[in-house]
């Protein structure tokens, strides 16, 4: 196994893939470090661009399509006749973007660490999050490779020659070490009372890590298991004193500011605009600053929108990279100065209209209360698809609205589900392509047509409600809030500066486990038991016993309905949260187009 050099003076650096850097021995945080933070976005960001980096690689052996046909060989039909007095406007082609160039290896950045006394063991100082993550990732893909494949080679990476895990992050669950210590690991244990918020957080990306994963046939579990330990790389630097290693990390995390995807595009482009002058690269620069501003600080996110919408490709990435090799030659300037000063200024104007100021409003009726719902969800691709139907539909509002309750009842499905954001991102390119053909995407054959077998476990997660992902599961809580009022006036206050209240605490004593026997992190995960409540009220509230927080719950205004129906149950018990789940299943089947006859 590949060592790094000792460092012989105060900073030693050298470039090791992920093999070779856990080769080095055993590590744990700097108590300097903070703890486990990452949430979904982050796990969804890692996962997406290591597959990304894979297929660009061209050893993915499962390559997805946007035109990939529905796996039933039935095609969507076209738009609904309910529409057909409405006219349909001509929409422009998706534009070709240049094959993007193989690259066979992937950098995952800087990681510091200072050796301790001991030979092998090491203090990480920066690249806590990454290697924590990685080590959850290794161990979703040895638990999903199948016996007799190469799960042993994973866990030479997880444990050192005499059983020890290379990566200690101490907590008082211990989920690293259940995690990465033994086969399956990855699946919580019943018994969570334990776990502090970095145990439930680990945990949260083992279950999204493993679900994303265990779908996969073997020979792409391998290929990516592959490509991570030996084609993913970092710089490795070692600080022989500790106080160099602090002032690194002080450096590291409070000076600068990272460039985004924008600042690239926007560098290039002006850049391109002064090989014809100073005054067009000084028009290109006065036409993007009147775009961000414009775009009130979300010019990422509606960049990375007119990225699908325009070329039909899920932003990766190096999607930044891919706009620049498109837009390289001077005479695509023409071209550059459209895109900058007509085509992105509509997406903003559509943001700004179907996003944002509906944000700013309280009581809201179809279609707008629709897109007002979605904007609860954790993942944004949903806006590619509203905004190409906004612009499809100009002239037909009766059919731009039951587009939107379609693609309302298709997101909050998808996220109740716990679609992966490869397969969201890779249905919304096929729903986009089959828009701008005429096509319907939700009939049958369409991108957003949810199967018969998830159409089957919609009922039973509704039942169920074990979302352990905060962000999906605040997403479904507050969609089920607006539910208790009439599709005529939904009033969205009490989805605001609010937070899910468990009324059965996740970590319960006292008088809850009397009524409650057995099973409670079952039961407090049920969206019975949940409700949404000002985030003052909630950290007033805590592990309270029922009673105190009944009065709590009835003092609050009409608006919190949730709560105020939570109150309404004299007692708290397993029976009163399985009433109250069954009727919320019933709210929702009936909002998603699923009453269960």
């Amino acid at each position: 196994m590949a060592r790094a050099p000792q460092p012989t003076q105060a900073i030693n650096a050298s470039s090791l893939s992920i093999r070779q850097l856990f080769g080095l021995g055993r590590f744990e945080p700097a108590r300097a470090q903070r703890e486990y933070q990452w949430g979904r976005a982050q796990w969804e960001d890692l996962l997406s661009d290591f597959i990304s980096a894979l297929r660009i690689s061209g050893r993915d052996p499962e390559p997805a399509s946007p035109n990939d046909t529905d796996p039933t060989g039935a095609k969507a039909e076209s738009i609904d006749s309910s529409g057909a007095a409405e006219p349909i406007e001509p929409l422009s082609p998706p534009q070709e973007l240049p094959r993007t160039p193989r690259m066979s290896e992937y950098y995952l950045g800087h990681v510091f660490l200072l050796p301790r006394q001991t030979a092998g063991q090491f203090l990480i100082y920066d690249g806590q999050q990454r290697l924590t993550t990685l080590t959850i990732l290794l161990s979703a893909l040895r638990d999903v490779t199948p016996r007799g494949g190469d799960w042993l080679g994973i866990q030479e990476a997880l444990r050192t020659p005499s059983g020890d895990p290379r990566l200690t992050v101490v907590t008082n669950g211990r989920a690293l070490g259940r995690i990465g210590g033994v086969l399956d690991g990855t699946r919580p244990p019943n018994n969570t009372s334990a776990f502090e918020p970095a145990d439930h957080r680990m945990f949260g990306a083992a279950h999204f890590l493993r679900s994303a994963l265990e779908t996969w046939a073997p020979a792409r579990v391998k290929a990516l298991a592959d490509f991570l330990l030996d084609d993913v790389f970092v710089t490795v630097t070692q600080m022989r004193e500790r106080r160099v290693a602090e002032y690194a990390y002080i450096t590291i995390n409070t000076r600068g500011k990272a460039l985004e995807n924008k600042d690239i595009i926007k560098g290039h482009f002006t850049q391109l605009a002064s090989q014809r002058s100073l005054t067009a690269a000084n028009e290109m620069a006065q036409l993007w600053d009147k775009l961000e501003e414009s775009a009130a600080g979300r010019l990422e996110t509606i960049i990375k929108i007119a990225f699908m919408l325009d070329y039909r490709q899920s932003p990766a990435f190096n999607f930044g990279a891919q706009l620049m090799d498109y837009f390289e030659d001077p005479s695509r300037l023409d071209e550059v100065f459209e895109w900058v000063g007509q085509r992105l200024p509509a997406i903003v104007h559509y943001h700004k209209t179907l996003v944002l100021e509906l944000q700013r409003q309280t009581v809201l009726k179809a279609p707008a209360v629709h897109l007002r719902r979605m904007s609860f969800l954790p993942w944004a691709q949903w806006q590619a698809v509203a905004f190409k139907l906004a612009e499809r539909d100009k002239k037909a509002p009766k059919r731009f609205e039951k587009s939107m309750q379609a693609l309302e009842q298709w997101s909050f499905c998808a996220n109740l589900l716990g679609m992966d954001e490869r397969t969201i991102s890779d249905k919304t390119l096929r729903a986009l392509n089959q828009i701008h053909d005429g096509l319907d995407p939700f009939s049958n054959g369409g991108a957003l047509r949810l199967s018969v077998e998830h159409q089957r476990r919609v009922p039973t997660q509704l039942q169920d409600g074990q979302i352990t992902d905060p962000d999906r599961r605040g997403a479904h809580v507050r969609w089920l809030e607006t539910l208790y009022w009439p599709d005529s006036a939904v009033n969205f206050a009490a989805t605001v500066n609010t937070s899910v209240e468990h009324v059965l605490p996740q970590r319960a004593d006292g008088k809850w486990l009397k009524d409650f026997p057995e099973a409670i992190h079952i039961h407090s995960h049920q969206f019975g038991n949940l409700c949404l409540i000002p985030k003052s009220l909630n950290e007033e509230l805590k592990n309270d016993q029922y009673a105190k927080k009944r009065r709590a719950l009835k003092e609050l205004g009409e608006e919190y309905r949730s709560a105020r129906d939570v109150a309404a149950a004299p007692q708290w018990n397993m029976g009163a949260v399985q009433v109250r789940t069954d009727r919320l299943k019933s709210l929702a089947l009936k909002a998603l187009g699923l009453e269960q006859t």
